[in-house]
């Protein structure tokens, strides 16, 4: 029977013993947890901040519930703050002060002309029309076989077999250089602060022009095999893009911009050259730009005519930014900051759009049509595109027309995560608008070949006001939104903050060293 069972030693269940030391460990973890729970209690019983006395009440239904508000509440207030310093927005404003243009660079100015050679080296009709190739000079060989690569790339006809047309025609650069009309035939006269001024010859779409006050090849590109595009060796000293002139010494290159600093310079041509033009209407395109900028005139060219005299008003358009702005995304800033990672450029030294729309053809036109176009500095040692008969010559032009639309649509719509080129304007610019000015129509001469004109340029004023890119909301502005936000959903206020961070810290601190004190 159940009941006459003797209990073992063996069936007595063994209690466990604590020893000392875990007994005292218990009682203060034990100590530790209700003072941190009288702290919480005691903070949401008299707390400024609205709901937090309800999950002090009676019923776990109702605290729960409480509890749940509470917690959407600061969801909402989170969702609310963030889309406020997402709706920050960049404004441009005007500076009190102004800058003088003795602290900006003048701008760099480049002449190009509709003539492409000079008639003593080469002359387009009758390199076109040899038929013996034997009796024709270098140049016009060179020209020849140009034109004779055009046509049959343009026309559906098959290879002709010419053994001329076989062969890629080496060191274009060079060649193009040697039939141009010379710098001092161009420019038989020049004066920039009523001293003489010389010119760089470089390689643009229009062919050799010749620039004043641009980087030298050093200071413009990172490789040396760039050297031929730029031949002035004019280096940069007291003056950098960030910081500008480093001091107030006149001697510094790119030349500055001061009130008596005026360019004046007479482009002629000789009546003779004008068999090697493209167009009727002969002249020059003047192209004014920053001294960092290699040129590029598509759509940004002056044109000049023959017999005027003509002055180019430059305004300068000064733009800076604050240094709020770096905290900014890329989409609301709408600009790029040193610090970003698309101003490291492979080609150019220095970031600018222009630059940077050389680099992505150079890029785009590898890509594609597997050659780069003669005046744009490659990033690799590709050869020109048309030299070769296999060159497709519509090849580059659809490549690059089609991501210039394209990016275009992307900056408008802000998708530049879907930039091709990845060019956009710096934060930081100069740029320099030009106003044409023509004064008096020079009559033309009947007893000489030569024609020509007289320009000069020169800033519209002393002073001008530079703009500034900041952030519209200055840091009261985004306290006071942020206070308005957490007082409305949570009825927070700055001694809300305060009570927290005491009951948080200083208080159970104290309540730690009271236990402490006691044992």
């Amino acid at each position: 029977m159940y009941g006459n069972e003797k209990c073992s030693k063996d069936s007595i269940p063994e209690i466990p013993v604590l020893d000392k030391n875990q007994g005292y460990s218990i009682y203060l973890c034990k100590q530790v947890f209700d003072r941190l729970k009288s702290t919480i209690f005691e903070y949401c019983s008299i707390g400024c901040m609205d709901g937090l006395f309800y999950l002090t009440v009676h019923g776990i239904l109702n605290r729960i519930l409480w509890f749940i508000l509470f917690i959407l509440s600061l969801i909402g207030c989170y969702f609310v703050t963030a889309s406020l310093f997402d709706a920050r927005e960049i404004i441009t404003l005007n500076e009190q002060s102004t800058v003088s243009t003795y602290d900006i660079p003048f701008p760099a100015v480049t002449v190009c002309t509709t003539i492409k050679a000079d008639h003593r080296f080469v002359n387009y009709p009758e390199a076109y029309k040899h038929a013996d190739w034997g009796q024709a000079t270098e140049h016009e060989q060179f020209i020849s076989v140009l034109f004779k690569r055009v046509l049959w790339q343009m026309s559906s006809s098959p290879h002709s077999g010419n053994r001329q047309l076989d062969s890629e025609v080496e060191n274009i650069e060079e060649r193009i250089f040697n039939i141009s009309i010379p710098e001092k035939s161009l420019i038989p006269n020049c004066t920039f602060n009523k001293e003489k001024c010389d010119w760089s010859r470089i390689l643009t779409p229009e062919g050799v022009c010749y620039s004043f006050n641009l980087l030298s090849s050093e200071d413009m590109f990172l490789h040396d095999r760039h050297q031929q595009y730029i031949t002035k060796k004019n280096r940069v000293y007291n003056w950098n893009l960030i910081d500008g002139y480093e001091n107030s010494r006149y001697d510094a290159y790119p030349f500055r911009g001061f009130i008596d600093n005026i360019l004046h310079f007479r482009l002629q041509i000789n009546l003779l050259d004008t068999i090697n033009s493209k167009t009727p209407n002969n002249g020059f395109k003047i192209y004014i730009g920053h001294p960092v900028d290699y040129p590029y005139l598509e759509d940004t060219s002056v044109f000049i005519p023959l017999n005027v005299e003509t002055t180019l008003s430059i305004t300068p358009d000064i733009m800076t930014a604050s240094d709020e702005l770096k905290y900014y995304s890329l989409k609301n800033r709408q600009c790029l900051l040193k610090k970003d990672n698309w101003t490291r450029m492979d080609t150019f030294r220095e970031y600018s759009m222009n630059n940077c729309r050389l680099e992505c053809i150079a890029k785009k036109t590898v890509q594609n049509c597997e050659c780069t176009p003669f005046y744009v500095p490659s990033i690799s040692r590709n050869h020109t595109c048309g030299m070769k008969l296999r060159d497709n010559i519509y090849c580059y032009h659809y490549a690059i027309s089609d991501r210039f639309i394209r990016d275009t649509i992307s900056i408008q719509l802000m998708e530049y995560n879907n930039l091709i080129c990845k060019c956009i304007p710096a934060c930081s610019t100069i740029t320099y608008n030009v106003q044409e000015i023509t004064k008096s129509v020079i009559p033309a001469s009947n007893e000489t070949d030569i024609q020509f004109c007289d320009i000069t340029v020169k800033f519209s004023s002393n002073e001008f006001i530079p703009k500034r890119r900041q952030e519209s909301y200055s840091v009261l502005d985004v306290m006071s939104a942020i206070g308005g936000t957490l007082g409305l959903f949570v009825g927070a206020s700055v001694m809300s903050v305060i009570e927290v961070f005491y009951y948080f810290s200083i208080k159970i601190i104290i309540n730690l060293l009271t236990i402490s004190s006691k044992e």
